[in-house]
């Protein structure tokens, strides 16, 4: 099964059918957004139907949305599509497994990853293991994760902002699951991108006949 970009070379004849990406493509995050797809090591990603590289696309235009909607600073957007990218390069399975972000954390910091990475200092690098380690774990390790990796006091705000979007993001793409419970988002705003997740997820898949 091979890794190749789907929704990159789509994103304009989206943005004509969609107004919210249209929106977004017009934005400094639609920028950060295609810069990193360019820069999406397709190779390093688990390769599924279920949490390849097409559920990555779809999560890191996801997260691009809620970064809009949030108004991330454009570091905590690159630093959200990075943790987006990367998310589930720890898997072994399709299963429920609560220790792939913590293997796909350890994967990120390998020399001949992290050496492509440019603009993070070491606590960025940290918020985003942080960030991605919590990712296939309860909300409720939150700051038990944070402790495991360190993190310094001033960085506990961006820590959890990179986190919870992660997971958001992520959890809108689980409309190609037919189960997502919008109770375990996280953002208002989150919410209401649900109808946008699905419409992602349908022309995904046209667009994959």
């Amino acid at each position: 099964m091979r890794n190749e970009l789907i929704v990159m070379g789509k994103l304009a004849a989206w943005a004509k059918e969609n107004a919210h990406i249209e929106k977004l493509m017009k934005s400094e995050y639609g920028e950060l957004l295609l810069r990193a797809y360019n820069a999406l090591d397709t190779s390093v990603l688990y390769q599924s139907r279920i949490h390849g590289c097409g559920h990555i696309e779809r999560t890191m235009l996801l997260g691009a949305f809620i970064s809009q909607a949030l108004e991330l600073s454009a570091h905590e957007c690159r630093m959200l599509l990075l943790c987006c990218s990367y998310h589930d390069i720890g898997r072994s399975n399709d299963f429920r497994d609560n220790e792939h972000g913590n293997v796909a954390a350890k994967k990120l910091m390998a020399s001949n990853m992290k050496r492509k990475f440019s603009g993070y200092s070491a606590e960025d690098f940290k918020i985003m293991q942080a960030a991605i380690t919590l990712h296939s774990m309860s909300d409720k390790e939150i700051d038990n994760v944070a402790h495991r990796y360190g993190l310094e006091p001033r960085s506990m705000d961006r820590y959890y902002r990179v986190a919870k979007c992660l997971k958001d993001s992520d959890n809108l793409d689980r409309v190609r699951l037919h189960d997502l419970d919008t109770k375990h988002l996280r953002h208002v705003e989150s919410i209401g991108m649900v109808s946008d997740a699905q419409w992602i997820y349908d022309a995904y898949r046209r667009a994959k006949q």
